[in-house]
Formats: C-alpha cells, structure tokens, sequence
C-alpha cells in the first residue's frame, strides 16, 4: 500500500511538473526615443533687411574719406542701420553663429580684413562694371544670458573659427576689430564666463548689430545712374 501510495504521488508530481513546461511562454521589450539638443531660434528684425534707402551722392561725399582703396567712409561718419538679433534657447546650449558672404567676389576694401562684406557692383551707362565697395557689421552691443533667468550681460568672450564651426572645432579669442565686427566666412561664439577658451553653454544671446557702408570713391564720384546696395550675407545658427 505505501509503495502504491508514494507512486502515485510520484505520478502527481511528474504530472504538475509537466504542466509547468507546457504553459511557459515569454516575451520582451524594446526601449526607443530620441535625444534631442535643447531647440534654440534664430531671428533678425525687419526681416532681415537692413535699408539704407535713397541718400544722395552729395550727401556721401561729405563723409570722411578712407584710403587704401580710397572710399567715402559711412563707418567714420556714423551713418547706421541697425538690425535686432536674437537667438534663444529652451536650456543653456553651445552653438555659435556662421556668416556667408553672398557677394564675396565683390568686396572692394582693406586687404586682411576678414569682415568685409561685398555690396555688389555697379554698371555705369558708359562704363565697366564695377564693385561698390563694403560693408561692415559690428556687434559690440549684444548681450548674453547663461539661464533663461538669469541677468542679461554683456559677452565675457567671444571665440572664432573659419568656416562653419563643429564640436571639434578649434576656437581663437576675438581681439581688436575681430571683437567688434563680425566676420565673414568664419564663425562666432560667445561665452558668459571669463575663464572659457571656447563658446560657452548659453541660453540666450540679442541685441542690435550696427551695418555701416563705405562705397568707392571713384564709383560715387563718376556715378550717372542710380547705384544699388546689393549686399547679401547668411547667418546660420549651429549646435555645438
């Protein structure tokens, strides 16, 4: 009776057991998502068009005059137009700022200066044709903002590399006229920290920046018609 009694038990058991082993099933999971760079905006004022309407060759002539090559200088005279530029972010991001010249084969200024900006050409009734001259853009009153809350202040740096920047890029401080025009066919960050060697985590950067123009001499002078400002430039906002 008890040998019965204990195979039996042992049948149960292998019974359960088998139960087990046909019930088990399994399943799984995945784990997707996308990470995404706090989102920073970009934007000019007066879509993006800085005017410095009908203005008289009598009235640039009386600007002072530049030489080298030699131009009438709307820069010395103070003859502005003035743009709001604005980048802001959601959180603290590294980007920094490219600019394109669209009319690069047109500059007609200083030799080295890498921020002039051409303002196309200039084809007289009976003549060539012939570039107008250049602009400049300066930046000297821009501020920037760490956090979305925190004071406004003006840059505690502000970095340059050549063409369009990456993270591994490699940056230069801005001094002399690099710290206050910007530049053509480079790149430019800012930092809000004194101790950076690089553009810093930002949550905000705006302010006006400042165009002035300087047309050649001898283009204004033998002037016939009427001259058109054709300068044209691309800023691009880049994630760092």
């Amino acid at each position: 009776m008890l040998k019965r009694t204990f195979a039996a038990a042992a049948l149960l058991m292998a019974a359960g057991l088998g139960a087990q082993a046909q019930a088990r099933s399994s399943t799984g999971w995945t784990v997707i998502g996308t990470i995404t760079p706090s989102p920073c905006v970009l934007t000019l004022s007066g879509g993006g068009v800085a005017d410095f309407g009908p203005i008289s060759t009598g009235t640039i002539k009386t600007w002072p005059v530049e030489t080298n090559p030699q131009r009438y200088s709307g820069l010395d005279a103070n003859v502005v137009r003035s743009l709001d530029l604005h980048v802001g972010c959601t959180s603290p991001t590294r980007f920094a700022l490219s600019f394109v010249d669209n009319r690069a084969g047109t500059v007609s200024g200083p030799a080295g200066q890498g921020y002039s900006y051409g303002l196309g050409s200039y084809t007289s009734p009976s003549g060539p044709v012939e570039n107008i001259g250049r602009y400049v853009v300066s930046f000297t009153k821009l501020v920037v903002k760490a956090t979305t809350s925190a004071d406004a202040i003006a840059p505690q740096g502000a970095f340059l590399t050549d063409g369009a920047a990456t993270a591994a890029s490699t940056w230069t401080r801005a001094t002399g006229n690099d710290d206050i025009f910007l530049p053509s066919g480079k790149s430019l960050g800012f930092t809000s920290l004194p101790v950076d060697t690089a553009p810093g985590a930002l949550a905000d950067v705006s302010g006006p920046i400042d165009f002035s123009f300087e047309p050649l001499q001898a283009v204004v002078d033998g002037a016939t018609s009427d001259i058109l400002l054709d300068g044209s430039a691309t800023i691009t906002l880049i994630g760092l």
